[in-house]
């Protein structure tokens, strides 16, 4: 072939061997890309005087399938020679079609005329191609048959379909089978599925199958459903079996066609079990039973199903091990026998060691092992594992331990404070052993009180049962069998209710120790105790120094100090400050009326000269509590009388005196008006009421006043004496209130 041959390669469908063609081309492509790099560099001084196409023996390309490899060529000036500028040169396409990339030229769809350039130093070169889709159509058939598939099939499970895809080639008609080549898709894989055309169907229901190849495809719609109207157990359930019954036996069902009729499918059905830790079905409907439960056996053949119930009980109702409790060993123990039995009801107990199925969940720990038809567990090395029974449905486990060699046994404590109907956890227990290690084996030793209507011990823990001491011990044998122990001695105080301090505030001067306040202890049973000395208190402030009995202020300061007493708490609050020389009290005495209240103000000076008002730090009592009643700087009249408040701040004592009396709510006088002769007198007598109800004469205590001493006059003691004809006004006052009388005097 001379330098302007065609350079064109075509890929033929449906021929594996001929997908090479498309390598080739590309092989063809990178050489002559390969080829013009060196020649790359001569063309800055070569001059181009023209460009032209290779000619083409064809110009259709066909889609999705084709290519077209062109080559571009340069005449050179002063050269005979043509010059191959294909993978230099700037291609383009009249039509988005068909695409050109170094002169290889692909179809995605079909198009007509359309323009494929080269472009090189200024000079184009073009050539017109035509796009086509090889096959006009593609059309489903069932194999075997020349018609084409309809677009709906209905079809039933059980029956067999597979599907050819033909491709009618658009260049004479013929026709193609492309099946192989195809894609193959089902829009719904839980009805039926496809591979290669051939048709496997899954379940009743709806689904298109579709085969595409080279832009064309073909559908068919598929309504698939079962032959049968429905499926039914020739057995009637509920179907009630107990564990360690021999096998039922087969099940066998029967299909009823929608023709008409019946079909044993016993064997063609799809068996399986809801729950095989209940009952097992095989291939065949066999049933197998397993353990105590419920479960459903289903049958399934070609879109109908039957299921079946299998109610399984144990033959027994309850299954025990013994030692029902946590068995610990030493690792040198040896074996220790361990036993099983079922029961029905009381009167009913079966041992079944021997039947029974033993397992061990750590055998590294120990193992069980049936001998002479008596269990055994065997430590191997130290640690836990379960041990568990099984018995025609019924299981029980038992915990062990398996410690090794102790020489050496400690408590974590040495004394535990209580009180009543209160619970703890035991003590750990720690021992040393032959490797000298320190271990934790608090979950194998054995628990024992020294008196159980005290202190009683089970499943770890203690239970305080009432006041009094009692000692628990803890012990363990040892591979030799020598015993070891360990105790804890367990005191129950009654519970404290509440805890009473004599004071809820207190000043503390620095410098100085302060004895604890008395602390009183109520009891749930109401009993009381003083339990100063056994209080246990701490400080809020590292300024205020708790000390063996005292309490010492290290500098100025506000704090709480919390004390403890078995189940209760106590706090105080505290100021630690300077010490007060002298008090100024406002007021000095207290005069109060019934239900009225006065406040206290106290002002204490201290010794640098600083003055802090202190009232209200100070709790006050009355001499007489049913005369006032103090609530904080607070004092209210309750009764009439007298008497003093007292209280204390830094061991000084104050008090303030007190008297309380009824308040005047009128002045009544025994005459008003009055009319006399001159010379002659009368005697008025005042009377007051007060706001308790009470009354008092008061004629002599009251300030007695004439407003005209010409007409009439009046003594201390109440006389009106009538001096001259004339009107005048007598007027009384007491307590603050005041009574007017009249006084007329005639001839």
């Amino acid at each position: 072939m001379n330098s302007n041959a065609i350079q064109a390669a075509r890929q033929r469908p449906r021929r594996p061997e001929r997908i090479t063609i498309r390598w080739i081309v590309a092989i063809l492509t990178a050489a002559l890309l390969w080829g013009q790099i060196g020649g790359l560099a001569a063309a800055a001084d070569e001059t181009i005087t023209a460009v032209e196409l290779s000619s083409l023996p064809s110009n259709t390309i066909y889609v999705n399938e084709d290519s077209i490899a062109l080559t571009l060529w340069a005449t050179v000036s002063g050269s005979t020679t043509k010059k191959d500028v294909t993978s230099v040169a700037t291609w383009s396409s009249s039509n988005s079609a068909v695409s050109v990339s170094g002169g290889v030229v692909t179809a995605t769809a079909s198009a007509k005329n359309v323009v494929i350039t080269g472009k090189y130093a200024g000079y184009t070169a073009s050539v017109t191609v035509n796009a086509v889709y090889r096959y006009s159509s593609l059309e489903l058939r069932k194999q075997g048959e020349s018609a084409n598939l309809a677009d709906k099939l209905d079809i039933r499970l059980g029956e067999s379909l597979t599907l050819k895809a033909i491709g009618i080639e658009t260049s004479g008609g013929g026709e193609t089978d492309v099946s192989d080549e195809a894609s193959w898709t089902s829009s719904n894989t839980g009805v039926a599925t496809v591979e290669n055309g051939v048709v496997t169907l899954v379940a009743s229901g709806e689904t298109t199958i579709k085969a595409s190849y080279l832009g064309r495809s073909d559908s068919v719609k598929l309504t698939v459903s079962s032959p049968y109207s429905g499926l039914k157990f020739d057995q009637k359930g509920p179907i009630e079996l107990y564990v360690g019954d021999d096998d039922y036996g087969s099940l066998s069902v029967t299909a009823t066609l929608k023709s008409g009729g019946t079909e044993d499918v016993t064997s063609k059905a799809a068996w399986s079990s809801s729950d095989t830790g209940v009952v097992k079905v095989d291939e065949n409907g066999v049933v197998t039973v397993v353990g105590a439960g419920t479960a459903e056996i289903k049958a399934t053949y070609l879109g109908v199903s039957a299921t079946i119930t299998f109610v399984v009980r144990t033959p027994y109702e309850a299954l025990r091990i013994t030692p029902e409790k946590n068995l610990k060993i030493p690792l040198q123990g040896g074996p220790k026998e361990i036993s099983a039995y079922v029961l029905n009801g009381l009167d009913s107990k079966t041992d079944v060691t021997a039947e029974a199925a033993w397992t061990s969940s750590n055998l590294m720990a120990a193992t069980v092992d049936i001998s002479g038809g008596k269990a055994y567990v065997t430590p191997k090395s130290a640690g836990t594992t379960t041990i568990t029974a099984s018995y025609k449905g019924l299981t029980r486990t038992l915990n062990v331990t398996v410690y090794p060699t102790i020489t050496e046994l400690t408590i974590g404590k040495e004394r535990i404070e209580t009180y009543a109907d209160e619970t703890g956890t035991l003590p750990s227990v720690s021992g040393t052993a032959l490797s000298g290690d320190t271990i934790d084996i608090s979950d194998a030793v054995t628990w024992t009180s020294s008196d159980d209507s005290v202190v009683s011990v089970k499943d770890g823990k203690w239970t305080a049962r009432a006041t009094g001491t009692a000692t628990l011990t803890a012990t363990i044998r040892n591979g030799s069998g020598e015993e070891l122990s360990g105790m804890v001695e367990v005191v129950v105080n009654k519970k404290v209710h509440l805890l009473l301090p004599e004071t809820d505030s207190l000043s503390l001067i620095i410098g100085k120790e302060t004895p604890f306040p008395a602390i009183t202890a109520v009891y749930d049973n109401g009993d009381e105790e003083v339990v100063t000395d056994k209080v246990k208190w701490t400080s809020s402030s590292v300024n205020l120094l708790v000390k063996d009995g005292t309490w010492k202020g290290l500098a100025p300061a506000k704090a709480t100090l919390t004390g403890t007493y078995l189940n209760a708490t106590v706090k105080i609050s505290v100021t630690v400050e300077e010490e007060f020389v002298s008090f100024t009290i406002d007021p000095a005495s207290i005069d109060l009326t019934l239900k009225k209240s006065k406040s206290i103000k106290v002002t204490g000076k201290t010794k640098s000269g600083k003055k802090v008002s202190i009232a209200s730090r100070i709790e006050w009592t009355p001499s007489d509590e049913s005369l006032v009643s103090v609530n904080g700087t607070s004092v209210k009249g309750l009764a009439e009388g007298s008497g003093k408040i007292t209280g204390s701040i830094q061991g000084k004592t104050l008090s303030i005196p007190f008297t309380v009396k009824a308040k005047l709510t009128k002045l009544t006088a025994s005459d008003s008006p009055l009319t006399l002769a001159p010379g002659a007198s009368a005697t008025v007598k005042l009377t007051a009421v007060y706001e308790n109800g009470k009354t008092a004469d008061v004629t002599s205590l009251a300030a007695w006043t004439a407003s005209s001493s010409k007409v009439a006059t009046v003594s201390s003691s109440g006389v009106v004496t009538a001096v001259a004809k004339g009107s005048t006004t007598i007027k009384a006052q007491f307590e603050g209130k005041t009574v007017t009388i009249r006084v007329k005097v005639g001839k």
